[in-house]
C-alpha cells in the first residue's frame, strides 16, 4: 500500500512538472511574442521621419523647443526648415553642452594630473 501510494505520488510530480513546464514555455512564447510587438512599435514610433524629424529629436524637459522649431515644419511642410530645426536643437542642447562638459572635466583633471606627474618624476629622480 505505501509503494502504491508513494509511485502515485511520484505519478503526481511528474504530471505537476509537465503542466508547470508546458504553461511556462507557453508564457515564454508569448512573452517573446509581446516583446517583439514592443520593439516593433517602439521602432515604428521613434524611427526619423524626414518632414516630421525634428519632433521626436529632444527629451521630455527640452522639447518644448521643439514647439519653437517645430511648429513650422509642421505648418510649412518643409524638410528644409526640419533640418535647419534639427541643427540649431542639436547644436544648442547636444553638440555644445557636452563640449562644455569635457572642456571642464579637461581643466579639473589637468591640476591633478601635474601634480602626480611631478610626484612620479621626484619619485624616480631620486
Amino acid at each position: 500500500m505505501i509503494v502504491f501510494l508513494f509511485a502515485a505520488n511520484i505519478v503526481l510530480m511528474n504530471l505537476l512538472v509537465a503542466i508547470l513546464n508546458s504553461r511556462y514555455e507557453k508564457t515564454m512564447m508569448q512573452s517573446e511574442m509581446e516583446y517583439a510587438l514592443i520593439v516593433y512599435n517602439d521602432y515604428i514610433n521613434y524611427r526619423y521621419h524626414p518632414l516630421y524629424g525634428c519632433m521626436i529629436m529632444l527629451p521630455p524637459p527640452l522639447n518644448i523647443v521643439n514647439l519653437i522649431f517645430g511648429l513650422p515644419a509642421i505648418f510649412l511642410r518643409s524638410r528644409k526648415w526640419n533640418q535647419f530645426a534639427l541643427k540649431i536643437e542639436y547644436t544648442l542642447f547636444i553638440l555644445i553642452p557636452v563640449s562644455l562638459i569635457f572642456i571642464g572635466l579637461s581643466l579639473l583633471t589637468m591640476p591633478i594630473s601635474l601634480i602626480f606627474m611631478a610626484y612620479r618624476v621626484m619619485m624616480y629622480s631620486t
